[in-house]
């Protein structure tokens, strides 16, 4: 589910109107430059006890950008192949990943994961994500890019707690959010097929609750793995009521 997250959290900053998701060139280097980040930190796919070591060296998305420019410096052979196309793959992550780009600030202070496991060792009780998602009519790649995170470090945590016996309630506000856009859409299906692996029950909730029954083919992995639907609205005075349901 890691490297599910990532690809499509690579999709969401290299789209655009013309490009959906990265290209097929695209593609093929992120995995180059993965498996080379792989290697570097003796992370195995298939030997889960190797899987740690991302968190203890630091597997990020700069670490990412930093290991593809420098496999264009350092490796002939990649810089030679892909050529140009290279430099436009890293035109489109520069804005982001370089100390001079100009979103370059959202990710100098990477989520702990490991805080978040102490916190939840601890008892600390309910972990919430504040997106603070602004009201937009289709989700901008910030607001898509806050939905793959969140939900993917949902699905750490829910991994977490399994390996504790715990059982563990996610909450997924905003269904109608990853709706609007594949990259996160992939994300929500996975969360509702593979939750309950994870000794978990998933709650999905939307204010637009027509999608659920309008008949689009994005929702059907969601919908064939609902069992039970509630509809409803809250009348004046139903909040004060919330705290206690």
């Amino acid at each position: 589910e890691s490297i599910t997250s990532t690809i499509q959290f690579f999709h969401t900053l290299c789209s655009s109107a013309y490009e959906p998701q990265m290209s097929s060139d695209e593609i093929a280097m992120f995995s180059l430059v993965h498996s080379a980040l792989r290697k570097k930190f003796g992370i195995v796919a298939s030997d889960s006890s190797t899987w740690k070591n991302s968190q203890i060296y630091g597997f990020s998305y700069i670490g990412f950008y930093n290991m593809l420019l420098s496999m264009r410096d350092n490796d002939a052979s990649f810089r030679d192949r892909y050529n140009e196309k290279l430099e436009r793959f890293i035109d489109k992550l520069r804005v982001y990943f370089d100390e001079d780009g100009i979103y370059h600030s959202r990710f100098l202070n990477p989520i702990s994961v490991n805080k978040i496991y102490e916190a939840i060792d601890n008892d600390a009780g309910m972990i919430v994500f504040d997106l603070n998602i602004p009201e937009e009519e289709t989700p901008s790649k910030d607001t898509v890019i806050k939905l793959i995170t969140a939900s993917h470090l949902t699905s750490l945590i829910l991994a977490h707690n399994k390996k504790l016996k715990k059982f563990t309630v996610a909450y997924v506000e905003e269904l109608n959010r990853f709706l609007q856009n594949p990259h996160a859409l992939v994300i929500a299906s996975s969360m509702a097929t593979g939750n309950r692996k994870k000794n978990a029950c998933s709650f999905f909730m939307t204010n637009t609750p027509y999608t659920l029954i309008s008949g689009d083919k994005n929702l059907e992995t969601i919908k064939e793995n609902m069992n039970y639907t509630l509809f409803g609205k809250f009348v004046n005075g139903d909040e004060k009521y919330i705290d206690k349901i």
